[in-house]
């Protein structure tokens, strides 16, 4: 029997910046933000990818969406790596994967009306034997697919709720019909309530389409309500990757027991793993005006040495700073990176 090919696969991405010189005639350091990432996406399934703020998670989707050449590495989406193909094919590949964007106030044009905001995308891939009469009726079952009304294309973005808008993106994505959906911290910008309402529509859209969700974002409890299996990530790297409710019962990196532990839940009916230590759960910043030098010299491309969380962690040894680990399998399905697992 033949193996089933994955929608998605990504193999040893890594993506750097030059920074600027620290002197007039030294070399432009580089910052890795993405750090050699590998992962397997399966057809109608979630996948999250966690971490605190600047571990490389939005970079990380703009390479899978294409967005943003990688230093190193491969896409492969449906059989094809993304960075092979022609800008012509590229572009009609497009159609089968779509993003939604953290702002939905920043994401929709203010000046076009709905209808147009969500045909966007099948102008811009430019779909053959498409009438403007065809495209109405798309974007009309889009809005429907999505809770709102065909008459709503009339209106513009800032005559809807945050919730509205987010809704209206998502058809966007949705107009295309794509295998993947790419949702970059689709519920942040969102009261409580509402984002309840989004992340609902978003799992019932994927019942009935049989699509395929790649979260990033750093809300755990997100997380937890809707995916299959999680990816940790930490300064770059994938530091630990199994499935959601193992992930979140029985944690073995100690970054990944930090993180849970900080979360507060007073009233929730799952019970928190204890952590084994405290450790320093700051984010990083990678805002290259503000990167300090003890972080480049941490992120370089041969720069690192041992483990990024060594620093941060007070089960560390000596050969943890020796030595970066290698995310290594403890189980099928189920990878830490840590000497001490």
């Amino acid at each position: 029997m033949s193996q089933i090919v994955p929608l998605l696969q990504v193999e040893g991405l890594a993506c750097d910046y030059l920074l600027p010189r620290r002197s007039v005639f030294g070399p432009r350091p580089r910052f890795r933000a993405v750090d050699g990432v590998s992962f397997v996406l399966r057809r109608a399934e979630s996948f999250g990818l966690v971490g605190e703020s600047g571990c490389g998670k939005s970079t990380l989707a703009r390479a899978v969406m294409a967005l943003e050449r990688p230093s190193s590495g491969r896409v492969v989406f449906a059989g094809e790596d993304l960075y092979q193909l022609s800008p012509t094919a590229l572009k009609q590949r497009r159609r089968g994967f779509q993003m939604v964007f953290q702002d939905p106030y920043g994401s929709l044009d203010p000046r076009l009306r709905v209808g147009r905001i969500v045909a966007e995308p099948l102008e811009s891939l430019r779909a053959a034997g498409a009438t403007p009469q065809s495209r109405r009726e798309q974007v009309a079952d889009a809005l429907q697919a999505v809770g709102l009304s065909p008459q709503d294309a009339q209106r513009f973005p800032h005559e809807f709720s945050g919730g509205q808008r987010q809704r209206i993106a998502i058809a966007r994505a949705l107009i295309t019909r794509p295998a993947l959906i790419v949702a970059d911290e689709p519920v942040s910008a969102l009261d409580v309530s509402v984002q309840a309402q989004v992340l609902n529509l978003m799992m019932d859209l994927q019942e009935e389409l049989g699509l395929s969700y790649l979260f990033i974002g750093h809300d755990l409890g997100v997380m937890r309500h809707v995916t299959d299996r999680i990816a940790v990530m930490y300064r770059g790297r994938i530091v630990e990757q199994g499935a959601t409710k193992e992930i979140f019962t029985a944690p073995r990196h100690p970054y990944t027991e930090t993180l849970l532990a900080s979360v507060p839940s007073p009233r929730t009916r799952w019970k928190r793993p204890a952590a084994r230590h405290k450790a320093d759960v700051v984010g990083q910043t990678i805002d290259h005006q503000t990167i300090d030098h003890q972080t480049i010299a941490h992120q370089t491309i041969a720069g690192e040495v041992g483990c990024a969380f060594a620093p941060r962690c007070p089960l560390a040894e000596a050969r943890c700073r020796r030595r970066a680990p290698e995310l290594r399998a403890l189980a099928p399905g189920r990878e830490v990176a840590c000497h001490l697992v």
